[in-house]
């Protein structure tokens, strides 16, 4: 790694994360390239939750961004060429 830098979370429900943004709790959300999922990760680097935005999405799961009021993640659906929303918890 480079100087300066470390590791705050891998393996587990990590598969090729792609892109990340802050949640409006202080985690950071990870969208996964290779399965369609969103992961959330703790200051700490636990892994708290995973969400299937696009079953079976492997290659569909593109850019994403907290919803206006904070009660939603919207992401770009590049398989069906739509910005799509799904709930937090």
């Amino acid at each position: 790694m480079p100087d300066g830098t470390s590791t705050l979370s891998s393996g587990g429900w990590l598969n090729a994360p792609l892109g990340l943004l802050p949640a409006p709790n202080g985690d950071v959300i990870v969208m996964n390239a290779n399965d369609g999922n969103a992961v959330e990760i703790s200051p700490q680097g636990h892994q708290v939750a995973k969400t299937t935005l696009i079953p079976k999405g492997a290659g569909d799961l593109f850019a994403a961004a907290i919803a206006p009021g904070g009660h939603g993640l919207l992401f770009v659906n590049d398989g069906t060429n739509a910005l799509d929303i799904a709930t937090m918890r």
